[in-house]
């Protein structure tokens, strides 16, 4: 039974010979819905549902461990991410991610470089197959003096592989800007299609700067 309100704390699933079919595809939905939205109290009581039947879904797996890392919960994040680590196909690399997403939050930039490299280190025939890796590695790249010199290249190899994303524009335009390379970073806000995906404050101050309009 699911809940108009959005109360799903007494959700169970009930086998019934069509169960496998149906109600994984609601619950998946539901908590992915949910995911989506940013409520992850919601998503996750959905999605650990989910997992007391179908327990190695890597997709769900994936939006518990997040979810507990967004809701504070990281020592049961980090256990998911270490599961995931161990079960995820080569060129799935979500428990990397959501163990950079921790150490990044909690300022533990000695874990996060120490992850970073882990997964930078895996075959580049695999890094490449899904668009995330390269991306949220450039993302996560900014935060460490010591993994900023990949952020380019990670760029190169991400636009060879995936084209145009305004997001990685955007975070390199950041990555020059931190180097005070203040033309190259223009160079790369001006790539943007639109400005809706980029940093306010790095459209304030290079405006200030006189450097675009």
């Amino acid at each position: 039974k699911i809940s108009s309100s959005g109360d799903f704390s007494q959700l169970e699933v009930v086998e019934t010979p069509i169960y496998e079919q149906k109600i994984q595809y609601i619950l998946y939905s539901l908590g992915g819905k949910y995911f989506r939205k940013g409520n992850y109290t919601q998503s996750k009581v959905i999605d650990k549902k989910f997992l007391e039947v179908w327990p190695n879904h890597l997709d769900v797996l994936f939006r518990v461990a997040y979810a507990e890392h967004k809701l504070g919960y990281n020592s049961i994040a980090l256990k998911l991410a270490k599961k995931l680590k161990k079960i995820e196909p080569d060129g799935l690399y979500n428990g990397y991610i959501v163990e950079m997403f921790i150490y990044l939050d909690t300022n533990d930039i000695i874990k996060l470089e120490q992850t970073f490299n882990q997964l930078i280190s895996q075959p580049e025939k695999f890094l490449k197959l899904n668009d995330d890796t390269y991306r949220l590695m450039i993302f996560f790249a900014l935060a460490s003096n010591n993994l900023s010199k990949y952020a380019p290249l990670l760029y190169e190899k991400f636009i060879d592989q995936h084209g145009y994303s305004c997001e990685v524009e955007n975070n390199l335009a950041i990555h020059y800007f931190n180097l005070e390379n203040f033309n190259s970073s223009v160079k790369h806000v001006k790539r943007t299609i639109g400005k809706k995906c980029l940093n306010p404050e790095l459209i304030r101050l290079l405006s200030e700067k006189n450097l675009i309009d």
